[in-house]
């Protein structure tokens, strides 16, 4: 997050939906720091809190429920197709989604954003600290279009991998409702408001002047309020995990010889350690809710553009390599990096004990530190944690999953 590229990113992605409503969670570009709009009271973000319980969960979501049942029960007139069927279950899962976030938002946000900045502090204070390898002098902007940005290198001259996909994915996302809504209303015209209305109204005047113009407005609101709203856990958790592992592989790299160069570290690593302590729980629910939604609008989207009709529902085509990409970078930011920091750090504090040599106090202290660990679960009560068999096991339940899907719905 010390790194300009990430802050251009974030402050530039902030800078686009600037048009929506306040949000719970703001960006200060000057100070390159989160902060909370009205102390994460409701009232200031009040359209915020109301688009999404009411207008989508209690309003479209009710109206998704609603179409299932009756789909389920046979009281429809005609049955749901499949493209109905997926649009409809992918906005219920999508807004699911949407309200595990904001409820996450307004229950932690006095603890998370303090815990952001403070995570971005303890880094520029880490990478600061004396090393073998004398970082380069801050590299020159890079000049994209005419227009100068941050460098997409890092001090030490490489490649800013996680900046640049903040640079792109964040701020390709904010451009996706328009073309979706506009597609989605008045080519496919699967969308759920449209499902609803149309066994309500059946005049065709009646059903264009009345019903597109608040269609295709609430179709744009939940889009693009998706849009800006699921980023907030590459915000909340992705950077964090990045940054605690880049602070990891500074202190591996670091050469130990004397009392005096292990105390700093040392002092770091506990003050890291605290911050991840302070936010174990959230950081769980998190974790689990993004897993099992991501699983679950993954399965739907890969269904959708394997089985489905190319010429009804074009719009997952564009869709899906963004969303795709998206659920699955953040999935694979948060368990590749937390299964590599739990094992770099148990190898590191092994490292250290053995450079300290025979200096009992150290020896003491490095053995009664643990090494950083991630769970998933809900309300500090833990599933499982994070090791190298979860990856490939949640992978080989999306594919599994899918097969699955294609053989069970022709």
């Amino acid at each position: 997050m010390p790194e300009a590229l990430e802050f251009y990113a974030i402050s530039l992605n902030f800078r686009i939906n600037s048009y929506l409503w306040k949000s719970p969670i703001g960006w200060d570009s000057k100070k390159n720091c989160y902060f909370l709009n009205g102390r994460g009271h409701v009232c200031p973000c009040f359209w915020w809190y109301f688009v999404i319980f009411f207008v989508y969960i209690l309003f479209t979501n009710g109206i998704c429920v609603y179409i299932l049942y009756r789909h389920v029960s046979g009281t429809r007139t005609t049955p749901l197709t499949g493209e109905q069927g997926t649009n409809v279950v992918g906005v219920l899962m999508t807004g699911t989604l949407l309200v595990m976030i904001a409820i996450g938002i307004y229950k932690y946000c006095d603890l998370i954003i303090p815990i952001l900045n403070n995570i971005r502090d303890l880094y520029g204070d880490i990478i600061i600290f004396p090393k073998p390898c004398k970082l380069a002098d801050k590299p020159k902007d890079t000049i994209l279009f005419g227009h100068k940005i941050a460098s997409f290198r890092y001090q030490d001259g490489t490649l800013d991998r996680l900046g640049l996909f903040a640079l792109i994915g964040l701020n390709v996302i904010p451009f996706i409702p328009l073309p979706m809504v506009t597609q989605l209303i008045f080519v496919a015209k699967t969308d759920v408001y449209n499902i609803f209305l149309e066994e309500v109204v059946h005049s065709d005047i009646l059903n264009w002047v009345l019903t597109v113009t608040i269609r295709f407005v609430l179709s744009y609101i939940l889009f693009a309020e998706s849009c800006r709203t699921i980023p907030f856990l590459v915000y909340i958790m992705g950077f964090p995990v990045q940054l605690i592992r880049r602070c990891v592989a500074i202190w591996a790299n670091l050469s130990i010889r004397r009392r005096y160069q292990i105390q700093q570290p040392v002092i770091h690593f506990t003050h890291m350690h605290l911050i991840h302590s302070a936010v174990q729980s959230p950081i769980s629910n998190g974790v689990f809710g993004l897993m099992t939604m991501g699983l679950l609008l993954m399965l739907n989207i890969n269904y959708s553009c394997i089985r489905l009709s190319v010429a009804k529902i074009g719009h997952y085509y564009y869709l899906y390599p963004i969303t795709f990409v998206v659920v699955m970078t953040i999935v694979l930011l948060l368990l590749p990096c937390a299964i590599k920091i739990h094992e770099r750090t148990k190898l590191l504090l092994k490292n250290w004990a053995n450079q300290v040599g025979n200096d009992k106090y150290f020896k003491r202290k490095l053995k009664s530190m643990r090494p950083f660990r991630y769970y998933a679960g809900i309300n500090d009560f833990y599933f499982y944690h994070t090791d190298r068999s979860l990856l490939t096991t949640y992978l080989m339940s999306i594919v599994n999953g899918t097969t699955d899907m294609l053989l069970t719905f022709k």
